[in-house]
């Protein structure tokens, strides 16, 4: 269960770098083009000069959300909560990269406005980001064909059965499903409560 959790914070890791560069971009374009129309801003190098910035907003935004807990799919179970602890890591992302940023080189090193919007673009593009984590997580697993799934065999006691099977039903996406229990005591017998097929059907 340990490596699937990590997997599933591997594949969100990698979507909010996703979303983190196409913020810097969408960021870069209209910097520019602020400039290109007259707006008092000063003229700015071309986008991969300044590229520099994904460096430090990639790590500082990375480690607010898993400070936040963001990486772990119980967060996800919540709507409000995952919208609450992903404005918060926005905010702490923010303020690690500005003031790594600034410690690094001072403000005179990066356009303001340049980040002023790139943390404006990337809090509305990571918050869609994780509302899309909850529609998937909610809704894939019901279009999943059930041939798709992991079929597991439990051996252990009743007890131990039981929180297992609560676990998977609060972790549908894991995408398993128990087909029986077989219990290793002679005065306790398998049918633990819930959809399970007899095991010599299988």
């Amino acid at each position: 269960m340990t490596r699937k959790q990590n997997f599933f914070g591997q594949i969100v890791a990698a979507a909010d770098v996703v979303v983190l560069c196409a913020s810097y971009m969408a960021a870069y374009s209209v910097r520019a083009k602020m400039w290109l129309h007259g707006y008092p801003v000063l003229p700015i190098t071309r986008a991969g000069a300044n590229a520099w910035i994904l460096t430090v907003a990639c790590p500082a935004w990375l480690i607010a959300f898993r400070y936040f807990n963001l990486y772990s799919p119980i967060t996800y179970r919540s709507v409000a909560t995952t919208i609450s602890k992903t404005t918060k890591a926005n905010l702490l992302g923010a303020l690690l990269m500005l003031n790594t940023i600034f410690i690094m080189r001072g403000f005179a090193g990066a356009s303001r406005t340049l980040l002023i919007l790139m943390i404006a673009f990337s809090s509305v593009g990571l918050v869609s980001e994780k509302l899309a984590v909850i529609f998937v997580m909610r809704y894939r697993w019901r279009l999943r064909r059930p041939s798709t799934a992991w079929r597991v065999l439990l051996v252990g006691s009743r007890s131990d059965a039981q929180n297992y099977l609560e676990l998977v039903r609060e972790h549908p996406e894991w995408n398993l499903e128990i087909v029986d229990v077989v219990s290793v005591s002679r005065d306790e017998t398998g049918g633990v409560s819930g959809n399970l097929y007899p095991t010599v059907e299988q």
